[in-house]
């Protein structure tokens, strides 16, 4: 018997091993592998007999640097290539067209083949799939880094919530105090802000989020105060994802205070401005179809959504 890379072989001699070498390192102990410059040569034989470029790509190790390909190039103008293709092992972040492959090749086996309803079909099944790209690795934030601390009041209990940015202004964490609440509370809320901070940072979308909590009803909710967008949320987490979302994705449907509505020209504008003394001094707003049947819903427990929250976020992550 014989190794997958030609080591250990009793049956073949070394001089033959190249024979089963492959465009590429053969496993996690793989060694041998085609040379680009083998590659280059074939194509080089065969390019005398044909009026065009070749269509073959010329693969290189992952460890393959800027001079390996200048080289590759200057090989194949030598050689009097037409054309070439380079592709480094490893540089894209997944290949699609080899599981589009095989659902093709397990629909020439069926015995009733039936033609695909449009010619794209193949290439829909490969951006789909490098869409769904799994971020393997969590993307670190800058040690220091910009965000906001946005300070409201929602139903008479004061809440604080505190963002981190990437540099590319992205949102990247989040921190949420409840003041002067329970500490059983104020625990669930931090664990759901780290639950939701490694989701974002390994790639979940905030929309995602948003579309997921907005307009969940427990207490305290009601009457926000503090904050020019909103000012009434069926409870804190649903208030939370209406700032981030209007803040961060531009989801002004999701206030009731739109920023045209605080343009210095616009009727009845306001001119006075929230602090803590007249936080409790707020003007009824007028909800949405949406928001008014949230809270139609009768009142749950205060704990036990935040509770039922955190495996939600975490199938999020999971999925995502």
């Amino acid at each position: 018997m014989w190794s997958h890379d030609g080591r250990e072989c009793s049956t073949f001699e070394r001089k033959h091993y190249s024979v089963f070498d492959c465009a590429a390192k053969c496993g996690r102990y793989g060694e041998r592998f085609i040379l680009p410059e083998a590659h280059i040569q074939m194509m080089a034989a065969a390019q005398p007999f044909l009026s065009g470029a070749i269509s073959k790509t010329i693969n290189m190790p992952n460890d393959a640097s800027i001079e390996d390909v200048e080289k590759a190039h200057m090989l194949s103008w030598k050689l009097m290539l037409k054309g070439t293709a380079v592709y480094r092992d490893g540089s894209k972040l997944s290949q699609p067209l080899n599981s589009v492959a095989v659902e093709s090749f397990k629909q020439l086996q069926m015995e009733n083949t039936e033609v695909a309803a449009t010619p794209i079909a193949p290439a829909v099944k490969a951006a789909e799939q490098v869409v769904k790209i799994i971020q393997n690795k969590r993307r670190a934030l800058p040690h220091r880094r910009k965000g906001y601390t946005q300070k409201a009041s929602i139903g008479g209990h004061k809440v604080y919530l505190r963002t981190g940015e990437y540099d590319d202004g992205s949102l990247g964490e989040i921190f949420i105090d409840m003041h002067k609440e329970g500490a059983a509370y104020r625990s669930l809320m931090n664990c759901f802000a780290i639950a939701i901070s490694l989701g974002l940072q390994h790639g979940v979308p905030l929309d995602e989020f948003s579309d997921a909590f907005v307009f969940t009803r427990f207490e305290p909710n009601g009457l926000v105060t503090g904050n020019k967008s909103i000012s009434m949320s069926t409870s804190t987490i649903d208030y939370i994802f209406r700032e981030l979302a209007i803040t961060y994705l531009g989801r002004n449907d999701l206030a009731q205070v739109t920023p045209d509505d605080l343009r210095s020209d616009s009727i009845g504008k306001k001119n006075q401005q929230s602090s803590d003394e007249d936080d409790d001094k707020v003007v009824p707003p007028v909800l949405k179809d949406e928001e008014k049947e949230a809270f139609s819903k009768e009142t749950s427990v205060q704990i036990t959504p935040v509770i039922e929250a955190i495996p939600q976020v975490t199938e999020m992550v999971t999925a995502w």
